[in-house]
């Protein structure tokens, strides 16, 4: 049963229905025995600020932040971590009496898999997805090793169409000339 009592936490996101953070917390909660719930919360990204601060004064103790909401949120944070500020965006925030803690779990969860499979510095590997994991794995792997050796980045889509205009606004580095 939910009281005054019960510990708040959340993930704020746009779409958010589908995430399965709800149910995998709440079943830990209750395994745990501890008295707490987790909600999914659906917010636009014009609200994001508003939906921030209305948490922290609701008592939430804790915010999962997924897309499209990462990179604004890290501005709205008090205080971030060291690969938080590497990266530029956040993925965990938790309460604290001046506001919010901001903290990248991401890069760090996607080189220590990348680096468990085997594939480590200079090594060349694929990493699709939706949510940003390569670009902050990217950023992340600079920051703590600089730049593997051969290391490049590009874009893929399933919707070639979307992949092309992606593809266009990402920079392209420069040869220098010979």
């Amino acid at each position: 049963m939910i009281t005054a009592r019960t510990a708040l936490y959340g993930v704020m996101g746009h779409p958010v229905g589908h995430s399965r953070s709800p149910a995998m917390q709440n079943a830990a909660f209750a395994a745990l025995g501890i008295d707490a719930a987790y909600v999914a919360l659906l917010v636009p990204p014009e609200r994001l600020a508003q939906a921030v601060a209305g948490a922290h004064a609701l008592g939430f103790q804790g915010l999962n932040v997924t897309v499209p909401h990462k990179q604004e949120a890290l501005g709205l944070c008090a205080t971030v971590d060291a690969t938080a500020a590497d990266v530029g965006a956040v993925n965990t925030l938790r309460r604290a009496p001046h506001g919010w803690e901001g903290f990248n779990t991401d890069a760090p969860a996607c080189l220590a898999l990348l680096e468990a499979a085997g594939i480590g510095r200079g090594a060349r590997a694929l990493l699709a997805d939706r949510s940003g994991w390569r670009a902050a794995a990217r950023r992340a792997s600079r920051r703590r090793a600089g730049t593997p050796a051969g290391a490049r980045s590009c874009r893929a889509r399933r919707r070639p169409r979307r992949g092309s205009r992606s593809a266009d606004r990402t920079p392209r580095r420069r040869r220098s000339p010979r």
